[in-house]
């Protein structure tokens, strides 16, 4: 059985493991029991946006 509470409650963007910008969260929960499993970092505007950088910075490497 896969144990997510093993998995990074982070977002990977670039090469840094991060919360989200505003701090905010939602929960994983399991539809089976209602069981919360962990609870991961919500993306927003400035975690979209720093993301986005950080694959147009990685572009030159990865088309090359």
């Amino acid at each position: 059985m896969n144990d997510m509470r093993r998995a990074p409650a982070a977002m990977l963007v670039g090469d840094d493991w991060r919360a989200s910008a505003n701090g905010q969260t939602f929960d994983v929960v399991n539809p089976a029991t209602g069981e919360v499993m962990t609870s991961l970092p919500e993306a927003g505007t400035a975690d979209v946006e720093a993301a986005v950088a950080a694959a147009a910075q990685a572009l030159p490497a990865w088309s090359g």
